[in-house]
């Protein structure tokens, strides 16, 4: 009885001694709850992308983000502030020269000239001379404004012995004959032409009675104060001027814009 006990204690120790050496394998770490919940929150943390607010499509920049820094000078900052333009500018800006009046579209103060014109005449006749430099020296820098009506007679005046002019040779009626002031038709004549290519208004033009060396018949001015005149309307929307001159031989007679 003693035997049998002493084997069941026996047995009963081999058991418990083989049940404590064998391993119970423990579960992986990465199937264990906390784990898989902790592996879980991060990837929604590492992926999470912020959804754009309606009207705002692009992120924020950061606070000290200065727009397109990559291209502007490193000093840029420091560039004082452009001026500021205001309403009422006292420096307007132009309008386009090809709008402005013929007179106007010059650079410089200088008239701009519109038609030339001249005639020649025999310099060792000095009574001619005298007579012609005179009526040029009259009508010299004389401005038409717009729309209005130039005379030759009354700008030249009377061309009398009192006034300085000479006797020369006239027409009268078909005949020659010696006149004070012969020779100043030949003035009129030379600005008609002048006036006429300018394009201005011819009011009043007659031809001499006799045919002249220096202009042909439809281009002459022939005049006489008191009688037949020449006449001209400044139909441009501005000033003319007439410059005048007799020297060496040439009558020139010029129109230009003011």
């Amino acid at each position: 009885m003693t035997v049998l006990k002493l084997f069941a204690a026996i047995a009963a120790a081999v058991i418990m001694l083989t049940a404590c050496g064998r391993t119970t394998p423990m579960a992986e770490v990465s199937d264990t709850p906390y784990y898989r919940a902790s592996t879980r929150s991060n990837e929604r943390r590492s992926t999470r992308v912020t959804t754009p607010t309606p009207g705002n499509t692009e992120p924020m920049p950061p606070v000290n983000y200065v727009p397109n820094s990559d291209r502007l000078p490193e000093k840029q900052s420091q560039l004082p502030p452009a001026p500021s333009v205001s309403q009422g500018s006292p420096h307007p800006i132009p309008a386009d020269v090809s709008t402005l009046p013929a007179y106007q579209q010059s650079n410089n103060s200088k008239p701009r000239e519109l038609a030339r014109f001249s005639t020649e005449y025999d310099a060792k006749d000095t009574a001619r001379a005298n007579n012609m430099s005179r009526a040029s020296s009259a009508i010299n820098q004389t401005i038409v404004a717009p729309g209005e009506t130039f005379s030759y007679n009354q700008t030249v005046g009377p061309t009398t012995k009192e006034r300085g002019y000479q006797e020369s040779m006239i027409y009268i009626d078909g005949e020659k004959s010696m006149g004070y002031g012969g020779g100043v038709c030949q003035v009129s004549t030379t600005l008609h032409n002048a006036v006429a290519n300018a394009g201005l208004e011819v009011l009043e033009r007659h031809d001499h009675s006799l045919p002249v060396t220096y202009a042909k018949s439809g281009q002459e001015a022939a005049t006489s104060y008191g009688g037949i005149d020449f006449k001209f309307k400044n139909n441009k929307p501005f000033p003319v001027v007439i410059h005048s001159h007799v020297a060496g031989g040439t009558v020139s007679a010029t129109v230009s814009a003011v």
